[in-house]
C-alpha cells in the first residue's frame, strides 16, 4: 500500500515536471517568434520603402490571420493538434522574417499570407493548450487560479518580446551611417513616405547588415522551432470519436454567430474602441519611426526608441493589473489614456523635430504607451460585458476589430501626409471616447453593480483569461 502511494506520488511529481516544462516551452517559442515579428514590422517603413513592399506585407499579414482567425483555426487545431500548430506558426513567422534579405514583392506578399494564416492557427493552439495545461496541474486546486497563475506568466513573457526585438535591432544598426539629411523641415508632420523615397535615398543600409540582422531574427525562430519539436508533447482537445465532418460544422456555426453578433447594436458602439485600441500601436510602429526617428537621426535608433516604448508597455501594464480593483479605476484610466494621446497628437501636430531635441523623441513614445496600456484591458472587459452569453463572438469580434484597424493603417501609411494620419488618429480617439461615454452611461441605468461586474471581469483578464475566454482568443 506504501509503496502504491509512492508511486503514484512520483507520478504527479512527473507530471507536474512535465506541466512546467511543456509551458515553458510554450512561452520561449513565442518569445523567440515574436521578438523577431515585432522587430521587423517596426522597421518596415524605414527599410523596405521600395513600392511600399514592408508595409503592404504587413497588412496583408493581418489580413490573413484576419480571415484564418474566422474560418479555419477550429479545423486546422483538429488535423494538426497544439504542438504543430505551434510549429507552423514559428515556421511562418520564420519564412516571412527570412524573405526580408530579399524583399521582392511577390515573395514577401506570398510569405505574409502564410505568416498571417499560420500565426492565427498558433495563438488559437497556445490558448488551449496553457489552459489545458493548468487544468493537468489543478488537481486538488481551483482551475480558475491556475489558469490565471499561467496566463499571467505567459502574457509578461510575451510583452517582454517587443523589448528584445527592438534591442537587437539597435545593436546591429547602431554602426550604420548616420543620416546626412540636414533638411528636417521635411521631417515630423509634413513627411510623406513616397515623396520622401523620390527625394534621397539616405537612409538605405549596407546588404550585409541586412542579412546579418535577419539573419539573427530567423536563427533565433529555427532555434525555438528545433527546441519546441524535440521538447513540446502533442496535446489534443478534440476526443478521438470526433469526425471533420462534427469539427467543420462547429466551425461553420461559430462563423455564423459571430456574423450574427456583429451587427448587435452593443458591438456597434465597441468597434471604434477596438479599432482605437491598436491604431495609435500601428501608427508608432510604421509612421512615427519613419518621419520623425529615421528622418531625424536615422534608422539606427527605432530600435532603442521602440524599446522603451515596450518596456513603458510592460510596466504600464503591471500597474493596471494592481489599480483594477479601485472603484474608478475605468474612467480615471479612459480619461487619462484620452489626455495623452490629444496631447502626443498635437504635440506632433507642431512640433519640428531636431537632432539637438532627440530626448522629445523617446518621450513621445513613452507616453503613448501608457495611453495604450491603461485602456487596453478595460476595452477587453467591455467586449466581455456588453456581450453577455457570447463570449466566444465577442473575443473574435475584438480581434477582427483590431485586425482591421492595423490593415487600414498599414495600407495608408505610406501614402498621405503624416498630419493627415495625425489628425485620423484624432479622429479615432475621439469616437473611442463617444463610445465609451454611451456605454458608461448605458450601463449605468442598466445596472446597479456596474463597477463590480468590471473588476470581476478585469481580474480573469488582467491576471489570466477563463478558460472560456482564453479558448474565444484566436488570434
Amino acid at each position: 500500500m506504501t509503496e502504491k502511494v509512492q508511486h503514484k506520488s512520483v507520478n504527479k511529481k512527473d507530471k507536474r515536471g512535465g506541466t512546467k516544462r511543456n509551458f515553458g516551452m510554450i512561452c520561449f517559442a513565442y518569445i523567440c517568434a515574436f521578438t523577431s515579428l515585432q522587430a521587423v514590422s517596426s522597421l518596415q517603413s524605414s527599410i523596405n520603402t521600395d513600392k511600399d513592399v514592408g508595409l503592404n506585407s504587413v497588412a496583408i499579414a493581418g489580413a490573413a490571420s484576419l480571415v484564418t482567425c474566422l474560418l479555419f483555426t477550429t479545423p486546422l487545431g483538429y488535423i494538426f493538434g497544439y504542438k504543430w500548430a505551434i510549429v507552423g506558426g514559428q515556421f511562418g513567422i520564420m519564412v516571412y522574417v527570412a524573405s526580408n534579405m530579399y524583399p521582392k514583392q511577390w515573395l514577401m506578399y506570398s510569405t505574409a499570407i502564410i505568416c498571417g494564416s499560420l500565426r492565427a492557427c498558433m495563438s488559437m493552439a497556445q490558448s488551449s493548450y496553457v489552459t489545458v495545461l493548468a487544468n493537468d496541474e489543478s488537481e486538488n486546486d481551483d482551475a480558475e487560479i491556475k489558469t490565471r497563475k499561467y496566463f499571467g506568466i505567459f502574457l509578461a513573457a510575451y510583452q517582454s518580446a517587443q523589448i528584445w526585438g527592438n534591442l537587437i535591432s539597435y545593436l546591429v544598426l547602431r554602426n550604420t551611417p548616420k543620416s546626412t539629411n540636414t533638411n528636417f523641415t521635411q521631417c515630423g508632420a509634413d513627411y510623406l513616405i513616397n515623396e520622401h523615397q523620390m527625394q534621397n535615398d539616405n537612409h538605405r543600409i549596407s546588404q550585409k547588415t541586412i542579412y546579418i540582422l535577419y539573419s539573427i531574427f530567423s536563427g533565433i525562430i529555427f532555434v525555438s522551432i528545433v527546441l519546441t519539436i524535440i521538447i513540446l508533447v502533442q496535446r489534443r482537445d478534440n476526443k478521438k470519436e470526433d469526425d471533420s465532418q462534427g469539427l467543420l460544422r462547429e466551425s461553420l456555426n461559430h462563423t455564423l454567430s459571430t456574423l450574427k453578433t456583429a451587427i448587435n447594436p452593443n458591438n456597434l458602439l465597441l468597434i471604434p474602441l477596438g479599432f482605437w485600441s491598436v491604431s495609435a500601436q500601428i501608427f508608432f510602429m510604421g509612421a512615427f519611426s519613419s518621419s520623425f526617428i529615421t528622418c531625424t537621426i536615422g534608422v539606427q535608433y527605432v530600435g532603442l526608441i521602440m524599446t522603451i516604448y515596450g518596456i513603458a508597455a510592460t510596466i504600464t501594464s503591471i500597474v493596471v493589473a494592481y489599480i483594477v480593483k479601485l472603484k474608478y479605476s475605468r474612467p480615471i484610466c479612459f480619461l487619462i489614456a484620452a489626455l495623452l494621446s490629444y496631447t502626443i497628437s498635437i504635440i506632433m501636430l507642431v512640433w519640428k523635430p531636431t537632432v539637438s531635441q532627440t530626448y522629445v523623441l523617446f518621450i513621445i513614445p513613452f507616453l503613448s504607451s501608457i495611453s495604450d496600456a491603461l485602456t487596453t484591458p478595460f476595452i477587453t472587459a467591455l467586449y466581455n460585458s456588453m456581450l453577455p452569453n457570447k463570449i466566444t463572438e465577442a473575443y473574435s469580434l475584438l480581434t477582427c476589430a483590431q485586425n482591421s484597424g492595423a490593415v487600414i493603417v498599414f495600407l495608408y501609411i505610406s501614402k498621405l501626409r503624416i498630419r493627415t494620419q495625425i489628425i485620423l488618429e484624432l479622429v479615432y480617439v475621439t469616437l473611442a471616447m463617444l463610445s465609451y461615454i454611451i456605454i458608461a452611461i448605458k450601463q449605468r441605468r442598466t445596472s446597479t453593480n456596474d463597477d463590480d461586474q468590471q473588476i470581476f471581469v478585469l481580474n480573469k483578464i488582467v491576471l489570466g483569461p477563463s478558460k472560456h475566454v482564453v479558448l474565444s482568443d484566436h488570434c
